[in-house]
């Protein structure tokens, strides 16, 4: 909260046109690199409101990024002590 930043990524990916998939793609590759980070707890920020409440109310489309979203909260889950998403 006190404003720190430790990255940010760009990615271009082909055959994907829907921004809310790109969205979720991105999410998706913060968390699998949390693996990597040594800090004791990470704090993820979008504002991409679709991937938002999906995540947060557990309802997923059944569109590809739905399924991204599905794989994240399971992970965010998991990682519980790690990681929140707001």
């Amino acid at each position: 909260e006190d404003g720190s930043w430790v990255g940010a990524a760009t990615k271009v990916v082909r055959g994907h046109s829907e921004v809310v998939e790109a969205e979720a793609m991105g999410i998706a590759a913060a968390i699998e690199s949390l693996d990597r980070v040594e800090h004791r707890s990470v704090i993820i920020e979008m504002d991409n409101e679709s991937v938002v409440k999906a995540v947060l109310c557990r309802r997923y489309p059944r569109l590809y990024w739905g399924q991204l979203v599905r794989k994240i909260r399971e992970t965010v889950d998991e990682l519980s002590d790690l990681c929140s998403m707001g």
